[in-house]
C-alpha cells in the first residue's frame, strides 16, 4: 500500500480559502490519477479551513477532539477511512498543542496517559425528592441572638454543609488525560454506570437464552 503525506502550517486569508480548496481538490485528483491505490493524508494546523468545505474535495476529517484548548486546530484529512484508531494525546515535547496519533494496526498502549481521581457530588431526581421531603418536616434554621454575626454564619454554614453531605455525599471517579474537555467527573460517572448496567443486561440476556436452550434440549430428549 502506498501513502502520500503532506504536512504544514497554513494561515489562509478569507479571500484565498476558495483557491486553497481548489488546490486541494486538484492535488487529490492528480494523485488519484497517478496512483489510484494510494492513501492521501493531509495533516497540519489548519485553523481557517471548514471541514464541510474540505469534504467536497473527497478528503475526510478524522480528528474530532480538541487539540488546543477547546478548538480543533490540528487536523488530518484522508481520502480513505482506513485508520483503526485516532487519538488526541498529550504531546511528549513542550507544546501548547496536543499530539494526534493514528494507526491502522492493533490497539497500542499509551505511555503518557495520565489518570486522576476527581471528587464530585452526584445529584439525581431521587436525591432532590428526599431532600425536599426532609426540608418540609424540619424547622427553619434559627439564629442565636446571644452569638455574634460570625458565629451565626458559621453555625448556618455547618448546618447547610451537613445537609449537603447527607443528601449529596462526595464521590470519587477516575478521569484520564485522553477524555474530552466536556467529560466532567459527573459525566464520567454516568457513563460508567450506564456501561455497568448494559453489561448486566447482556449477562442476564445470555443467561436467559442459555437456560431456554437447555430447557428445549431437555424437552427434546424427553
Amino acid at each position: 500500500m502506498m501513502a502520500v503525506f503532506q504536512f504544514g502550517y497554513i494561515r489562509i486569508r478569507n479571500k484565498h480559502i476558495l483557491k486553497y480548496h481548489e488546490y486541494i481538490e486538484a492535488g487529490v485528483n492528480a494523485l488519484a490519477t497517478a496512483y489510484p491505490a494510494a492513501t492521501v493524508v493531509l495533516a497540519g494546523d489548519f485553523n481557517t479551513l471548514d471541514d464541510s468545505e474540505v469534504s467536497l474535495t473527497a478528503m475526510h476529517s478524522i480528528v474530532n477532539r480538541p487539540t488546543r484548548g477547546v478548538n480543533i486546530l490540528d487536523r488530518m484529512y484522508v481520502n480513505e477511512l482506513c485508520h483503526a484508531s485516532v487519538r488526541v494525546v498529550t504531546s511528549t515535547v513542550r507544546s501548547v498543542h496536543k499530539a494526534v496519533v493514528t494507526h491502522m494496526g492493533p490497539q497500542v498502549q499509551q505511555l503518557n496517559k495520565t489518570r486522576q481521581r476527581r471528587v464530585f457530588r452526584r445529584h439525581t431526581l431521587t436525591q432532590h425528592a428526599m431532600f425536599l421531603d426532609y426540608a418540609m418536616l424540619q424547622q427553619h434554621f434559627q439564629l442565636d441572638s446571644d452569638c455574634n454575626t460570625q458565629m451565626n454564619f458559621d453555625s448556618f454554614y455547618d448546618y447547610m454543609f451537613g445537609l449537603l453531605n447527607q443528601f449529596y455525599p462526595e464521590r470519587e471517579i477516575t478521569v484520564t488525560s485522553t477524555d474530552p474537555h466536556y467529560v466532567t467527573p459527573a459525566v464520567e460517572a454516568k457513563e460508567s454506570f450506564n456501561a455497568r448496567r448494559s453489561n448486566r443486561r447482556s449477562r442476564c440476556s445470555c443467561s436467559v437464552h442459555t437456560h431456554s436452550h437447555h430447557l428445549q434440549q431437555h424437552q427434546v430428549d424427553a
